[in-house]
């Protein structure tokens, strides 16, 4: 399993063979950019109970029973994968939604494809100290980057339908202005070719 890092935002940690193992909890490497809720489905089979995230690319999944950590690796595990390794590598996993049937358009962020790297946690699979998943997350900051982005597309719709609705006024005041101006000159061209004959 060499480069794992290269499309993550941060490195895989490593497995700590001498801290106490944890074997109810599943640590998960792969989940950038992905929500809560999204790693909560992935696994919804297993019935997690709670998700510990230890930075923007690992996170822990704790279970209520020790053997859903070893269903889980095993069910997700990709072809090949070899079971008493410590990382298993997953199967190409669907998250995220699909295609919006109403409108015809994705949902925010759409279905993704993604492998997971999977081991049993140890106790030493925690947050470091200090670190604050609001000001140091790169997850963070691209969902508020993403939510103004949203804001101004929201704000430019509102903009455009605006003008949708005030053209047409424009447009036919304009139109009865040019009416009443034409019916006048013709007015007048007819009076004064009466007058003159």
């Amino acid at each position: 399993m060499e480069d794992v890092e290269e499309a993550h935002i941060c490195p895989r940690r490593e497995h700590n063979s001498y801290a106490p193992s944890r074997p109810n909890v599943l640590h998960c490497f792969g989940v950038d950019f992905l929500s809560n809720k999204e790693v909560l489905e992935v696994f919804a089979a297993w019935q997690p109970k709670q998700v510990e995230w230890l930075d923007d690319s690992s996170c822990n999944l704790v279970f209520e029973a020790e053997d859903s950590v070893q269903k889980a690796k095993q069910e997700l595990a990709a072809p090949g994968q070899i079971s008493e390794e410590i990382w298993v590598k997953t199967k190409p996993i669907s998250v995220g939604k699909q295609k919006d049937a109403k409108k015809g358009k994705a949902r925010r962020g759409g279905l993704k494809e993604l492998c997971f790297q999977l081991r049993v946690a140890t106790e030493a699979d925690r947050k470091d100290p200090g670190h604050s998943g609001h000001t140091d997350s790169v997850y963070y900051a691209h969902v508020k980057e993403q939510q103004a982005l949203e804001k101004q597309a929201t704000e430019l719709r509102r903009m455009k339908k605006r003008q949708r609705q005030m053209t047409p006024r424009r447009k036919d005041a304009a139109e009865r202005r040019r009416c009443t101006e034409t019916d006048a000159s013709s007015f007048n061209e007819k009076k004064r070719e009466l007058t003159t004959d």
